[in-house]
This record gives structure tokens, C-alpha cells and sequence, in this order.
């Protein structure tokens, strides 16, 4: 037996999916809610049925109590391949399996950090076009040690990248009435967050909103959130607050900054953190 859509067939080998109409079967396949069928056969979506007031657009019969199974066994087999395809995901699923797999997917496009370039690729592919293409922008490091990081007024963002595995990170400055805010993240997908610890320090002074301490030396740890692009404010685990007037004449602060990857940080600071 056929099952009619409108004015055309759905038989049961899958190769006929081409006779479906673009319009009908993408909507009822992202609606991920099965079919809907009414007496006469004619199948929507169940959100669709709402909108027409559960009046079949064929035929006029009531639609909305009679599930489609053949279409909902045809959706079931259906697989779709990651949106990020493009940035190097081979990986292919069931439409009801795409938001877990989007949240996971580690090739989720990430922009350069360098301000005026358009580049967007997975971040593995950052890696080499920051080494081919930003040399000079870029401050590279070693997990483990601590590197000095002079900051200045009016300098928003300073980036840096691992020498070995070519990890990226964004240290973001912005100055409020209160003080200068800085923070670091992580630039990669979104599995990346809470894989990346930091630690920052000087021995000029510093006052911690949160932990109302103040003193000639300062160390303020923290674990990274991720960010697939260049933004203002990020969300954060936690921040510093230098005052604006510490930054003394030369308009320069001097960091010394420390970033572990979760394997290699020191357990005392990752409980003290709270990272999940």
C-alpha cells in the first residue's frame, strides 16, 4: 500500500525519498516530531497540525490523533551529516541525535582571534594559519611555566598559543569605572571549557572583587571557559580587577602568567576552582 502526500507516493524502498517535495519533508524531518496522518492518509507534522487547526490542507479531514509510523520508521533511518562538515566532521546521525552531538562536535568553527582577519576553521586548522599567517601577533608559551605578559591601557585582547599542541588562547582586557577587568579563555569548541586552568600573579597591587583582598603580590587562579570567536565580554569563571591607576605612568602592568591543561594542574587548584 502507498502512503499519499498530497499529490505524491512514498513507497517503501528509500530511494523514492526523492519524490517527496523539499518543502514537506524537510519540514516534517526538522520538526523531529514523526508524522501525522488523517484518514485519507495525508501526513504532517504534529507542530503543523497545530497551525491548521488540525484541519487536513487535502482534504479537509480532521488531523492530529493518527501517528504515521511508516514515516516515523523512514525518519528513524534518515542519517544527516554534521553541519560542520565543511571544517573536517565525518560523523552522520539521526535528526534526534544533532543537538547532543552539535554540543560535542569538536569541529565547531572557531574565527581567528586576530582582529581584521576572516578566517573561520575548525580549531585544529587555526593552529597552523596563526604559525603561517600571524607570527608576529602572537605570544607562544609552554604549559607549566610561567612567562612574562606586559599588559597595557587600551590594549583589549592579547593572544597566545601552546608551542607543542598549538592550543589557542585569548586573554580579554577591558577597562570599567571601576577598574580593568581581565580574564582568559579558551579558543576552541565547546567541549574545550574546563579543560584549561590558569594561573596569573604580580608583585605590583592588586584588588580581587570577589575574594576583597588586596596586597604588594597578588595570585589569582582560575579554570577557562570556551569561546568560538572574538568577543567583548566573555563569560568567565572568574576575573581580576586591577584599579585603572595602578597601571602607574608608563601604562603598563606586568603578569606573570601560568596555563595547565587539566591533566597537569595541580589538584589543590583545581578544587579550589570549582571546575566541573
Amino acid at each position: 500500500m502507498d502512503f499519499v502526500f498530497q499529490s505524491f507516493h512514498l513507497h517503501d524502498s528509500l530511494s523514492h525519498l526523492a519524490n517527496l517535495t523539499v518543502s514537506f519533508f524537510f519540514s516534517l524531518f526538522l520538526c523531529a516530531y514523526g508524522g501525522i496522518q488523517c484518514e485519507n492518509g495525508h501526513t504532517a507534522c504534529s507542530p503543523c497540525c497545530s497551525k491548521l487547526a488540525h484541519k487536513c490542507p487535502a482534504c479537509s479531514f480532521p488531523i492530529g490523533n493518527n501517528r504515521c509510523r511508516a514515516i516515523e520508521k523512514v525518519l528513524e533511518s534518515v542519517r544527516i551529516p554534521c553541519e560542520n562538515m565543511r571544517y573536517g566532521c565525518g560523523e552522520t546521525f539521526i535528526y534526534s541525535e544533532k543537538y547532543n552531538h552539535d554540543k560535542s562536535c569538536i569541529y565547531a568553527p572557531c574565527s581567528c582571534p586576530i582582529q581584521g582577519c576572516n578566517f573561520i576553521s575548525s580549531s585544529k586548522k587555526l593552529d597552523p594559519h596563526l604559525r603561517c599567517r600571524h607570527v608576529g601577533d602572537v605570544i607562544r608559551f609552554y604549559y607549566g611555566g610561567a612567562f612574562p605578559l606586559p599588559l597595557t591601557v587600551g590594549q583589549n585582547s592579547v593572544v597566545l598559543q601552546e608551542t607543542d599542541d598549538g592550543a589557542i588562547f585569548i586573554l580579554h582586557h577591558h577597562e570599567e569605572t571601576f577598574g580593568n577587568i581581565v580574564t582568559i579563555s579558551c579558543l576552541g569548541p565547546p567541549t574545550s571549557a574546563g579543560e584549561y586552568f590558569y594561573e596569573l600573579s604580580t608583585n605590583e597591587y592588586f584588588y580581587d572583587l570577589s575574594k576583597k583582598s588586596q596586597g604588594k603580590s597578588f595570585k589569582f587562579q582560575s579554570y577557562m571557559q570556551s569561546i568560538q570567536s572574538r568577543v567583548d565580554h566573555p563569560l568567565s569563571a572568574g576575573l581580576v580587577l586591577p584599579p585603572g591607576q595602578f597601571f602607574g605612568t608608563s601604562k603598563t602592568i606586568y603578569l606573570d602568567l601560568i596555563i595547565w591543561r587539566k591533566g597537569d594542574c595541580p589538584l589543590n587548584i583545581q578544587s579550589s576552582t570549582n571546575a566541573n
